[in-house]
């Protein structure tokens, strides 16, 4: 789960293309990697990069998986995903949604 209690006013949730596995998100590697190559010693591009995406060094993600933060929803969710789907690594001129038909 996220490690805290939802505020007693919450009653749902909207999840606008979420991020649920890091793996297959070909699409964030190129401006992530720029950002990294940009600032290699700045704490907090470092630590984003690593922890919430799983890309250290090179252009290959670690696995990160975020579908239990769902699970763990004490109110109802919806969850909306772009109208590009992500597929497979090809060009696009507008970038696909990050959720895909296994999410």
């Amino acid at each position: 789960g996220v490690g805290c209690e939802a505020p007693a006013n919450l009653v749902g949730v909207v999840a606008v293309d979420p991020v649920f596995s890091t793996k297959k998100l070909w699409p964030i590697v190129p401006d992530l990697s720029a950002a990294l190559y940009a600032a290699p010693a700045h704490p907090f591009i470092v630590s984003f990069a690593a922890e919430v995406f799983g890309l250290t060094t090179g252009r290959d993600l670690e696995e990160r998986l975020y579908y239990s933060h769902l699970d763990d929803l004490a109110v109802p969710a919806m969850v909306l995903a772009g109208e590009i789907p992500l597929g497979r690594p090809r060009r696009v001129e507008r970038m696909p949604s990050l959720v895909d038909e296994l999410d």
